[in-house]
């Protein structure tokens, strides 16, 4: 069985041979997820302008539509079903529909419920950050 690649980004600023640091903590979401359910996986460091080409290679749509920076990381590529999956929330719940021997991080169950938290939550903050 192939393993699961985390794809994160790196500041172009820190040109380090060796990355050890990411400056976005969402890339560390699904790092975090794939040990807890003990999927095998390697990291690939992307810099930062690579990132939007990065998604065009694989036909991945925009992560966002309506700000400025419309392609993030992070993404998985999974070999055993061959399958890029971007987006935190998405590829936790791709993971344990996928993985379902594994413990679950989001039951089924609750999956309408923490779509519309996240909804209202990142609403609310939207409208924190714009009436600046």
């Amino acid at each position: 069985m192939g393993r699961p690649c985390a794809v994160r980004r790196r500041s172009r600023a820190r040109q380090s041979i060796t990355p050890s640091k990411a400056w976005s903590p969402n890339t560390w979401k699904t790092r975090y997820l794939l040990n807890l359910k003990g999927l095998p996986y390697h990291m690939q460091w992307v810099e930062y302008p690579d990132i939007a080409s990065l998604h065009k290679s694989f036909g991945l749509p925009p992560t966002y539509t309506r700000t400025i920076i419309a392609y993030t990381l992070l993404m998985i590529y999974d070999p055993r079903t061959k399958r890029v999956i971007a987006d935190s929330i998405k590829i936790a719940a791709y993971l344990d529909d996928e993985y379902i021997e594994t413990p679950a991080v989001f039951p089924k169950e609750l999956r309408a419920f923490r779509a519309i938290f996240n909804q209202a939550f990142m609403g609310a903050i939207g409208r924190l950050t714009l009436s600046r």
